[in-house]
C-alpha cells in the first residue's frame, strides 16, 4: 500500500512526465 505523500508525490511526477512528453 502506497503513503498518501508517496502517492500524491507519484502523481505529480506523472503530470509533470505526460505534461513534457505532450509539449515535445
Amino acid at each position: 500500500m502506497f503513503s498518501r505523500p508517496l502517492l500524491r508525490h507519484w502523481l505529480t511526477r506523472t503530470k509533470i512526465t505526460d505534461k513534457e512528453v505532450r509539449e515535445e
